[in-house]
């Protein structure tokens, strides 16, 4: 009985870890298989991205003109769904802050992380001017010195790894993970000795068994299935 609860907590160790790897690795590549999602505006969004996308200090920035506009789009992959609030202008695009949530994983989103930015269009014309106020949850991987300055005044981050864990997730992708790990180096085993008790044979080394109580050929206790 401990060698089995030792052998399940193993199982679940390494699926957490093997559950990790791959989140990072989605996040290396999250970029591929994106495509465009149409922005839909909403009432309301979570009380963590109001307190960035509708700071006051923000909203009396541009005193009356303040803005007014909420949109949230989604975009999914196979292994991220990422999901935009933003807070724009009703007037111009001239000023708009965002709050991006980044869920990665397979099967399950596991992994996430938040980036907050802001576009201010008045900036730098024509092109307007983009700066990244701080990813939560996230390790950012900074672009080259000569890689910093694009159309936009900035480039984000190429590579950002999520931190912060989806509880459900998590636990989801591990069990998963450790139930491939037991099907793969397990399972076998245990499908080759039923095999060898029902053939009497040694369930360790496959020899022919008689009437003694352990193997002749290389002295494992016998078990057979009763005929």
């Amino acid at each position: 009985m401990m060698r089995q609860c030792i052998r399940i907590v193993v199982l679940l160790i390494v699926g957490a870890v093997i559950n990790v790897g791959v989140v990072m690795a989605c996040a290396r590549w999250r970029g591929e298989g994106w495509h465009y999602a149409e922005p839909v505006a909403v009432e309301s969004v979570p009380r963590d991205v109001n307190e960035y996308i509708s700071e006051p200090a923000y909203m009396k920035l541009w005193g009356d003109d303040r803005p007014t506009g909420l949109e949230v789009m989604t975009v999914r992959t196979f292994a991220t769904t990422q999901v935009m609030y933003s807070r724009w202008h009703d007037s111009s695009w001239s000023y708009v802050r965002s709050f991006e949530v980044t869920q990665l994983g397979v099967p399950f989103r596991s992994m996430q992380y938040a980036e907050r930015g802001y576009t201010d269009m008045t900036a730098h014309i024509p092109f307007g001017h983009e700066r990244v106020a701080g990813a939560r949850g996230g390790w950012a991987i900074a672009p080259p010195e000569n890689e910093r300055s694009g159309w936009l005044g900035y480039r984000r981050p190429p590579h950002i790894y999520p931190l912060m864990i989806i509880p459900l997730g998590f636990a989801a992708n591990t069990v998963v993970y450790a139930a491939m790990l037991f099907a793969v180096f397990f399972v076998p085993g245990k499908v080759r000795r039923s095999i060898r008790r029902r053939r009497r044979q040694c369930v360790r080394c496959g020899y022919p068994i008689g009437a003694s109580e352990v193997c002749t050929e290389c002295g494992a206790a016998v078990t057979t299935v009763k005929l």
